[in-house]
């Protein structure tokens, strides 16, 4: 009897560390408390009112990564600002611009756009470049006479100043961080995502921990001719 009630014992204890043993690889892929987003896989971080939290920390930590790369007396953060009411095609045009004279140049093709919607839909660039990238920038035939180039001398006041078509809820608690606010919903003409980053600089910040991975928003934009607008699509810069 002894035997057969150890023989017993072992069955039910073997029955009972195999089902832990199932219940915890079919529980392996789904812990406990995950978090919905994580779930999910990235989201999308856009809100028709204004630049969101998440848009204004993916902006700052890819100014901060490109700011690793400004090591020499040569290489330095610039910022360009194109006139209100210029069209998506221009920036386009204008964005690529600047990754291809980064590649001529032989530096990491690393920018970050933000668009704004005040007194016309208008971006602002900041961009790894020297004194003659920003010449031929100025130069240009086809945009020279609607852009802004000058060099970044404060991030963190440029960075307040990118902020201040943020939504209410992006800066709760953290105007000391942001600064000052313009006050009602601002609306961006075709929508899309407010920041973006090049292909390799998104690539690189995210690789490193940088930047949290996100779903993008493409803009619907207006065609040159005039005609029906369309997606934006993977263009501006993102080569």
């Amino acid at each position: 009897m002894g035997a057969v009630h150890l023989m017993g014992l072992h069955m039910a204890l073997t029955s009972t560390q195999d089902q832990i043993h199932t219940y915890t690889k079919s529980q392996s892929w789904k812990p406990r408390g995950l978090n919905r987003q994580t779930w999910r896989g990235p989201q999308r971080t856009t809100k028709t009112w204004g630049i969101t939290g998440s848009e204004l920390n993916r902006l700052s930590a890819a100014v901060r990564f490109m700011k690793l790369d400004c090591h020499s007396s040569r290489t330095r953060l610039w910022l360009l600002t194109t006139d209100s009411d210029t069209p998506r095609f221009l920036i386009a045009a204008i964005w690529k611009r600047i990754t291809r004279l980064q590649t001529f140049f032989r530096l990491p093709s690393y920018s970050v756009i933000t668009f704004e919607g005040r007194n016309g839909l208008h971006a602002h660039i900041v961009f790894i470049g020297t004194s003659e990238i920003a010449r031929r920038l100025k130069a240009s035939r086809q945009f020279g006479g609607v852009i802004d180039v000058r060099r970044v001398t404060d991030p963190h006041g440029l960075f307040k100043y990118l902020a201040k078509e943020r939504t209410p809820q992006a800066g709760y608690r953290r105007d000391h961080v942001f600064g000052g606010r313009l006050n009602g919903s601002h609306r961006l003409e075709g929508g899309g995502d407010r920041v973006r980053l090049s292909r390799q600089l998104e690539r690189d910040a995210i690789d490193f921990g940088y930047v949290k991975p996100w779903r993008h928003t493409y803009a619907k934009r207006r065609p040159p001719d005039g005609s029906r607008g369309c997606s934006e699509g993977p263009s501006g810069g993102r080569q």
